[in-house]
């Protein structure tokens, strides 16, 4: 102690009360007693309990377990989701590799075509527009 006035607030202590623990808070104020001459001759501590502070912690703690289970289940929905699109994703690929296979496919029979069935196959595909 430097011989200066203290103040702690929302100090929390654990206390045995009946061989039971219990957490108790306060708030603390400690002051130097001083003589004429200004000599420290004792400390003066005053302690206020505060039973709020503890209801808080608790309240506090319950809350954050609360929102604990809440983000597990929110994890595990993520998780679950994430598998989801996974799956989707390599239909998705999987598909795309079918369209890109039909695609090459087709443009190896378009280009064995003989050219006049090509000029044909142009003029019915026009006729069908035009109509």
């Amino acid at each position: 102690m430097t011989g200066k006035k203290a103040f702690y607030k929302d100090f929390v202590l654990p206390l045995e009360d009946s061989h039971h623990l219990k957490i108790a808070g306060f708030d603390s104020s400690c002051s130097p007693i001083r003589d004429e001459a200004g000599l420290v001759l004792g400390l003066l501590l005053i302690l206020v309990e505060k039973i709020n502070i503890v209801k808080e912690r608790r309240e506090n703690f319950e809350e954050l377990r609360v929102l604990s289970k809440k983000l597990e289940v929110s994890k595990k929905e993520n998780e679950t989701m994430i598998e989801e699109v996974s799956a989707a994703s390599a239909q998705l690929n999987s598909a795309q590799h079918s369209l890109d296979r039909s695609e090459r496919l087709f443009q190896n029979i378009a280009l064995n075509v003989p050219k006049s069935i090509q000029y044909f196959l142009n003029i019915k595909i026009y006729t069908y527009i035009v109509r």
